[in-house]
């Protein structure tokens, strides 16, 4: 038997499903054969399933994830995929976007194997992996080889890989790389799973980005005390000269300087709650929708230490400063 495996994964520079195709060259030396089978391709997300034996497109079925899992638990230790990948700066990194309590598909699919040579074709879309080991997203995608150890007289394996344009990429079992497609050509099965890893590279926008999000910051928590200072200090000033007129201050005025010493606090929470959405979005839009998991979202303890903790704590130092501040003004003349 001779494999051929096309692995496309241009449609990644949208964050779209790879698309692969696996040709099977049959060879049956005995008589006419019904044969039900199981696909294995090591990655959970398979979409548009299609198999043709010649020209003759066949009936296939994905299994329920409970029968899938349940295969899964029969099945040699080598035709798992492994939760770790090589990665394009490490030899091992973790499936981030994989669901790891969702078994890997399998389909299912039976046809009629004539005597003679034969031409299996298989498609199929893939959701690939990505891991967090760069500023940009590192995708992954495994492909099972074990399985083809059971055909009998298994030959040669033909890989081709087709990569976006100056992406970086590495792969284990090593394919060689001709410009933007890895080829590799083996006698056998070489491992029991093909490693891909690949992504775009880290732009220059992205430098520009992060002193923007350090200085964001700076500006945020330096600015904030600052500006609450400078708010009790001349409210502090405004208070001395009327206390030096020997006027009584009209009620509006005291509600409006009221007002002014209560502003500054909420106004500093209010800038830190809305730097963080800034920071991170400017962040995504300068890796151009390639961004790793980790800035994918906003991660689960940001928002209540952020609501809970940190702009609650701004508000009332804040509104001290301003207090303090006013004071000081105020006592100095």
């Amino acid at each position: 038997m001779h494999e051929q495996l096309v692995v496309d994964l241009r449609p990644l520079l949208s964050a779209d499903p790879a698309r692969v195709e696996v040709i099977y060259d049959l060879v049956n030396s005995g008589a006419s054969k019904h044969l039900d089978l199981l696909f294995v391709s090591g990655e959970a997300g398979v979409a548009d399933f299609e198999a043709r034996l010649e020209e003759k497109l066949l009936q296939t079925r994905l299994l329920p994830s409970d029968q899938a899992a349940c295969l899964w638990e029969r099945a040699p230790k080598s035709w798992r995929p492994p939760r770790e990948s090589t990665g394009l700066t490490g030899d091992e990194t973790y499936f981030v976007f994989r669901d790891h309590q969702r078994p890997w598909d399998i389909v299912a699919l039976s046809l009629e194997l004539a005597s003679g040579a034969s031409t299996l074709r298989v498609r199929y879309a893939a959701r690939a992996c990505g891991t967090a080991e760069r500023p940009t997203v590192t995708w992954q995608l495994p492909y099972v080889l074990a399985p083809a150890r059971e055909w009998g007289g298994f030959g040669r394996l033909d890989v081709m890989v087709y990569l976006p344009s100056g992406w970086e990429a590495r792969s284990t079992p090593a394919l060689e790389r001709d410009g933007n497609t890895l080829r590799g050509s083996f006698d056998g099965i070489p491992a029991d799973v093909l490693l891909i890893a690949t992504g775009a590279p880290v732009p220059a926008e992205y430098h520009w980005a992060y002193w923007f999000l350090n200085a964001l910051w700076v500006a945020v928590l330096v600015g904030g005390p600052l500006m609450c200072w400078w708010v009790g200090r001349r409210l502090g000033t405004a208070r001395a000269r009327i206390e030096l007129a020997g006027t009584e201050p009209r009620l509006a005025t005291r509600i409006r300087g009221l007002l002014v010493q209560l502003l500054p606090g909420p106004l500093w929470g209010t800038l830190i709650y809305l730097s963080v959405p800034v920071a991170l979005g400017t962040v995504r839009a300068s890796l151009h929708g390639q961004e790793n998991p980790s800035l994918a979202g906003e991660p689960g303890f940001v928002g209540p230490c952020l609501n809970f903790v940190i702009i609650p704590f701004a508000v009332l130092l804040g509104l001290a400063i301003t207090r303090w501040s006013a004071s000081r003004s105020s006592l100095a003349h």
